[in-house]
């Protein structure tokens, strides 16, 4: 199960603001919502990418196990500098990935510009060569705009990743696992996000990243993020890299999950 399709159009739908395209996400999500009632049933084992997704699902003997992405131990990084750069790095075609920035811009950004010494935001992300104009038009509403760097579809992202130590990721609809947040852990980065941000993931509140669902929140947890000691830092980092280490690397639950599956199969006989 990739994505929980009903949810994922909605989520579309509440982000869109062309009314028309409103109404075609709004379609495909009924359809999709018949499609799963008529036949995810008739299914006893279901391989969720999505953590919530699986807790969510009501059918009765549904058999699931969580397999997200495959994250490799050795592809975590260790970051050594936190400073106050802050980073968004998503596909910018994405009308839920544009509402989020437009939406950071708007409530957060003049605000740590104010509070904050050294604070500069990169935006980066795949464009499909379609127009940022409307990210450009944004970013010139901001009283402080000379400390935000835009990377139009870069090809390589080692240097952004290295050169910022905090990740936001401000999205207010979705669904699946948002893979940009998990990347930016495999890179040291620590995060700050909605619920939505984490959604799918099972990333805790406190313990991995910090999640603030409003304004305030929001902004009251980037601060404790940049004001935070060098050492509770370092550890929280640790925490959601360990994390992704042993709920991301699915050999072993995979081998478990199929022999289990066999020794049913065997009593049954």
């Amino acid at each position: 199960m990739h994505n929980n399709e009903v949810n994922y159009f909605k989520a579309l739908c509440n982000s869109e603001r062309n009314f028309l395209k409103k109404i075609y996400y709004y379609i495909e999500s009924l359809k999709f919502s018949y499609v799963k009632n008529k036949y995810l049933k008739s299914f006893e084992n279901i391989w969720f990418i999505s953590k919530d997704e699986m807790k969510n699902y009501k059918f009765n003997n549904i058999n699931g196990l969580f397999v997200p992405p495959q994250v490799e131990k050795k592809s975590l990084k260790i970051k050594n500098i936190y400073d106050n750069n802050v980073l968004f790095l998503g596909s910018l075609f994405m009308i839920n990935n544009q509402e989020a920035i437009i939406w950071y811009l708007k409530n957060i950004h003049d605000f740590l510009s104010e509070t904050v010494n050294d604070y500069k935001l990169t935006i980066a992300g795949n464009t499909r060569n379609q127009a940022i104009e409307w990210l450009r038009k944004k970013i010139r509403t901001c009283k402080y705009n000379n400390n935000i760097q835009i990377y139009d579809t870069p090809s390589d992202l080692e240097d952004i990743y290295k050169n910022n130590s905090i990740f936001i990721n401000p999205m207010l609809n979705g669904a699946g696992v948002k893979l940009k947040t998990i990347e930016a852990i495999k890179y040291g980065l620590l995060i700050v996000s909605t619920k939505i941000g984490i959604e799918g993931t099972g990333l805790r509140n406190g313990e991995h990243v910090l999640v603030g669902n409003d304004v305030e929140k929001f902004k009251m947890g980037l601060l404790k993020l940049i004001r935070m000691d060098y050492s509770k830092k370092k550890q929280l980092s640790l925490n959601s890299q360990e994390y992704i280490e042993e709920e991301f690397d699915n050999t072993d639950k995979i081998k478990k999950y199929l022999n289990d599956l066999v020794e049913i199969d065997n009593e049954k006989s």
